[in-house]
C-alpha cells in the first residue's frame, strides 16, 4: 500500500511533467483568442478606410511555447496598426487588440488557476 507522502511525490512529479504541455496549450489557445476577437473589432472600427487591416493580424507562438506575440503583420495596412490602436492627434485609439487582450485575460487567468491548483 502506497503512502499518503509517496502519492503525492508521484502526483507531483506527473503534474510537472504535463505542466510544460499544458501550459503551451493554455497560451496558443489565449493567442488564438486575442487573434481572433482583435479581427473581429478592427472589422467593426476600421470601416471601409482600413478593410483589409483585420486581415493582417496574426499571431505566433515562440518556440518554448509559453509566450505568443499578436499583432498587425507590417505589410499593406497592417503598416496601419500603431496609429488605428493608438490614435493619434487627428484618430482617436480603436484599441482593437487592447480590447481583446482585456477580454481574454479574465479566461486565460481563470484557466491557468485550475492548472496550478487542479483540485480548486
Amino acid at each position: 500500500m502506497e503512502t499518503t507522502l509517496a502519492a503525492l511525490a508521484r502526483d507531483l512529479e506527473l503534474a510537472a511533467a504535463e505542466a510544460p504541455v499544458k501550459c503551451a496549450a493554455l497560451v496558443a489557445k489565449g493567442a488564438l483568442n486575442i487573434k481572433d476577437e482583435a479581427r473581429k473589432n478592427a472589422k467593426a472600427s476600421s470601416g471601409t478606410h482600413a478593410a483589409k487591416y483585420p486581415s493582417t493580424i496574426t499571431y505566433g507562438i515562440d518556440a518554448g511555447g509559453l509566450g505568443a506575440e499578436i499583432g498587425p503583420e507590417r505589410r499593406g495596412q497592417g503598416n496601419l496598426g500603431p496609429i488605428l490602436e493608438n490614435g493619434s492627434v487627428h484618430n482617436q485609439p480603436h484599441r482593437d487588440l487592447g480590447r481583446a487582450l482585456d477580454a481574454e485575460e479574465p479566461r486565460f487567468l481563470a484557466e491557468a488557476a485550475k492548472l496550478a491548483i487542479p483540485w480548486a
